[in-house]
């Protein structure tokens, strides 16, 4: 549904499943730092210690809702063998959805939108560590109204890192425009 928030989909804080989504958003986050890096040219590294990083693993814990023991045992199971295994998305919601928990769409959907999220906010904090990129351009790769307006155009990366993506399931990418 692209009239709810991202954050409607995961079900308040629990210090468990915070941890397991921030090994999650490690193993995302530092493989867009180095497409980054790639995209312009350059060499980032990804540092666990990056002041950028930390804020990125702690602000997991607000879009963490109350679940259950067993959703929670559930989704560690699942982000332990996400991140050793390299899993696609869809090999993350098909784990998802094997559990019966889930719907194969609310699966695919919780693994999507955490992935995009992770990606694009490790991409543009990236492109501003650079010292290279004032501006983005925003790409739409779902072609719905809530994005389609966006697609093309230029935005400010303050712009992007508060808007990562737009809805659940977004497809939104942002490559840097490199100052001449």
């Amino acid at each position: 549904n692209e009239s709810s928030s991202a954050d409607d989909l995961i079900p308040e804080s629990d210090p468990d499943l915070v941890k397991l989504l921030g090994e999650h958003w490690e193993l995302v986050l530092g493989d867009a730092v180095i497409d980054a890096g790639k995209a312009l040219g350059v060499s980032l590294s990804f540092d666990l210690e990056n002041e950028w990083v930390q804020d990125e693993l702690d602000g997991i814990g607000d879009r963490v809702k109350g679940i259950g023991q067993t959703t929670r045992d559930y989704i560690k199971a699942i982000i332990s063998k996400a991140a050793s295994d390299g899993l696609s998305i869809q090999q993350v919601a098909d784990l998802i959805r094997s559990s019966g928990t889930f719907t194969e769409a609310r699966a695919e959907t919780i693994s999507r939108t955490e992935t995009a999220t992770a990606y694009n906010r490790g991409a543009v904090r990236s492109y501003e560590e650079s010292g290279l990129v004032d501006e983005v351009e925003v790409l739409d790769g779902d072609y719905d109204a809530v994005c389609q307006g966006l697609n093309g155009q230029r935005k400010s990366l303050a712009w992007a890192r508060a808007n990562p993506i737009a809805h659940p399931n977004c497809r939104r990418a942002m490559v840097p425009v490199v100052r001449e």
